[in-house]
């Protein structure tokens, strides 16, 4: 799955899965621009990218900020020339209050919102004229980072699932209003994957695999090829799809 020759976007890319998408992404031939709010995590990652013979360019990016975002954009098609894939991966996950909704803060609820839900949307408003007049044969690409918590609940964390499930929700809507401008909007859905964020919170990968059809830890390279997928040409007819990644975990 060739990305030569194409442009793209991942927030949240100073980690995780978005460092690893980003390192994915590259190897196949696309420049990568390296959008995080962290500046010494989101130039470590170009520089490792730059490395790998890899072009790519960091963008200090804060997905819940219009200004940020649309900053994000104009950076990249001035220095880059186009965009044509826009991974939007930046969340909150780790660091959030935990515990029952009725416990939750309106405070704590709008924060998780403001990067999970409205980031996806402010970045994706702000790189659509790019996206839609970049006249590659596939068109532009959206690839949302939604969460397999949206299939089975999770208690606690009603904040990051209601937020997740937004973004499945968005992602449809989006296909269906982008797709006349030739941009195909599709997500993915990982379970656990050992990232730093996982491994904070659960020392013990065995619980999840146990569930698991495929009874292996799943590594960020499972997701970032799901993303290159839909990054790829070879999924220039799919748009508005969820592609759970997961080792067949929700539905065992």
């Amino acid at each position: 799955m060739s990305l030569d020759s194409k442009v793209a976007i991942v927030t949240g890319a100073g980690q995780g899965l978005g460092r690893r998408t980003a390192h994915v992404l590259g190897e196949r031939g696309a420049a990568v621009v390296v959008a995080e709010r962290d500046a010494g995590r989101g130039e470590a990652v170009a520089a490792e990218l730059g490395e790998a013979g890899i072009r790519s360019l960091f963008v200090q990016t804060d997905v819940s900020d219009e200004a940020s975002c649309q900053e994000l954009a104009d950076r990249t098609v001035a220095e880059l020339g186009r965009i044509d894939i826009l991974v939007n991966n930046a969340a909150i996950a780790s660091d959030v209050q935990v515990g029952p909704f009725w416990d939750l803060s309106s405070s704590e609820w709008d924060r998780v919102m403001e990067v999970n839900l409205k980031g996806v949307w402010l970045a994706t408003r702000a790189c659509r004229d790019a996206l839609s007049a970049n006249g590659g044969p596939a068109g532009g690409s959206v690839i949302n980072i939604a969460s397999g918590v949206i299939i089975i609940g999770y208690g606690g964390y009603a904040h990051y699932v209601a937020s997740k499930a937004g973004v499945a929700g968005l992602t449809r809507a989006m296909a269906t209003e982008a797709g006349p401008y030739g941009i195909r909007v599709n997500s993915v859905s990982p379970g656990p994957v050992a990232t730093e964020v996982v491994r904070t919170g659960f020392a013990d990968s065995s619980v999840f695999i146990e569930q698991q059809c495929i009874k292996r830890e799943a590594e960020p390279s499972d997701v970032a090829k799901a993303v290159a997928f839909f990054a790829s040409d070879e999924s220039s007819f799919v748009t508005g799809q969820m592609l759970v990644v997961d080792g067949g975990m929700m539905f065992h």
